[in-house]
């Protein structure tokens, strides 16, 4: 099995929609739900990160994140310096969680086979 997919999310209901996205394409992915746990970031194959719930101490982590796996951070379309603040510390994409949202089984799919989402 290849690594999976670490996705720092801690809306259950959004992470049932990821757990079931990811299931349906076959793409292992790690759910959880606290910080602490993004520097085993490096024994997966990319990272989704929720800004809103992870909050200021997962940005301050992105650079070194974003360096070693690709990651993609979303947040509230509302919450543009979130989003910049992704941008600026390496992430691939930052999204609106609507956009997101639309185009889940393309961007697990793409961060699963390592291409550009």
């Amino acid at each position: 099995m290849s690594p999976p997919i670490l996705v720092l999310v801690q809306d259950l209901f959004f992470r049932a929609k990821i757990e079931a996205t990811a299931r349906a394409g076959g793409w292992p992915v790690w759910c959880v739900h606290d910080v602490a746990s993004l520097p085993d970031a490096v024994a997966c194959r990319a990272c989704l990160i929720d800004l809103e719930s992870a909050g200021a101490d997962a940005l301050a982590r992105l650079p070194g994140i974003a360096a070693r796996v690709p990651t993609i951070a979303f947040a509230s379309h509302g919450r543009i310096d979130l989003l910049e603040a992704a941008r600026a510390a390496g992430c691939r994409e930052a999204l609106p969680r609507s956009r997101l949202a639309a185009e889940l089984a393309r961007v697990l799919g793409s961060l699963a086979a390592g291409g550009d989402p």
